[in-house]
């Protein structure tokens, strides 16, 4: 059961951190409003490692569900079947599904149902099931592997009490039965904490750190600029094999044999500088992976800032 649905479960990517999410039709998928946040499109990471677009179709802040839709829906695409809420009972058995902690995708947990229960107009099942920030917007099934809930909540600092939004307010938004969508979140009658917020909040953190070190990065490197081109003016002046952003980076490749011909201190100084610069930028780097920064983010904030190069090399 397990092997038949997580190809129909993906790691939604957005521009505030991620979340779970997964297809009920071939071109239709069900999260939460809090994973999706102001987006109006997000990227789906599959089980396979690739990746597509999708539109968010419809928010319904009052039940924290929203509906994704694929432009270019794959006609194989494997989907989990809709069952009901309303036919659970305490004790009995619920998997949950999704990416936990933001990364590592199609995380399984196993418990049962504690109760069902109603916030704000919400049916929510609660459930002893393990879920981690990132499960947010993943299927809860039943044995038959049906969906029967959405992992919306949790306690703060409370083990085993989490909660998902039932189905079937999902499936009366598809089949356009659910008009009060609601402007605020409805499940306000439990005192929650969103399981996406951590990772948002941890994400958010480490993408403003990030954008602080490549500004600080991006000054020195102007710094260079400038004894590169004293460089280039006093001492070398013949062509630099290779195109770079900035021509200094040739430095950390392969420079010509006589380019330190009559500046010899000079260039062994400013190559002690680089090679220090490069350090810098790899540890950057990799601490903003570490701090879930999306890969997207990263890449973008060194295009902006004339960055953009191999440091790993």
């Amino acid at each position: 059961m397990i092997d038949r649905v997580m190809p129909a479960i993906v790691l939604i990517e957005t521009t505030g951190g991620r979340g779970s999410g997964f297809f009920v039709r071939h071109d239709t998928l069900i999260t939460n409003v809090h994973v999706v946040e102001n987006d109006g499109y997000v990227t789906l990471r599959r089980m396979d490692g690739t990746t597509v677009n999708a539109r968010v179709e419809t928010r319904a802040p009052a039940f924290d569900l929203a509906i994704l839709k694929v432009a270019t829906p794959s006609p194989s695409q494997a989907v989990i079947p809709m069952g009901s809420a309303q036919a659970l009972r305490p004790g009995q058995e619920i998997i949950v599904i999704g990416s936990a902690l933001g990364t590592l995708t199609n995380s399984v947990s196993r418990g049962i149902v504690s109760g069902l229960r109603t916030s704000g107009g919400a049916t929510l099942v609660q459930t002893d099931a393990a879920a981690n920030p990132g499960n947010s917007g993943g299927p809860m099934l039943d044995r038959n592997g049906s969906v029967v809930g959405v992992t919306t909540m949790g306690y703060k600092n409370a083990e085993g009490l989490n909660f998902g939004v039932a189905i079937d307010h999902a499936r009366d938004l598809l089949e356009g039965r659910q008009t009060n969508l609601g402007t605020q979140r409805g499940l306000t009658d439990i005192q929650s904490q969103s399981r996406g917020s951590e990772t948002d909040q941890q994400q958010r953190q480490g993408e403003e750190e990030l954008r602080g070190r490549i500004a600080q990065l991006a000054q020195a490197a102007g710094d260079l600029d400038s004894a590169w081109r004293r460089y280039r003016d006093q001492c070398y002046q013949s062509p630099i094999p290779g195109n770079y952003e900035r021509e200094w980076f040739a430095m950390l490749r392969q420079m010509p044999a006589n380019a330190a011909s009559g500046c010899a201190a000079y260039y062994a100084d400013m190559e002690s500088h680089v090679k220090q610069f490069r350090t810098e930028m790899q540890r950057t780097v990799s601490d903003a992976r570490r701090a879930s920064v999306l890969p997207g983010t990263i890449r973008d904030l060194l295009r902006q800032n004339r960055l953009d190069f191999d440091w790993d090399r």
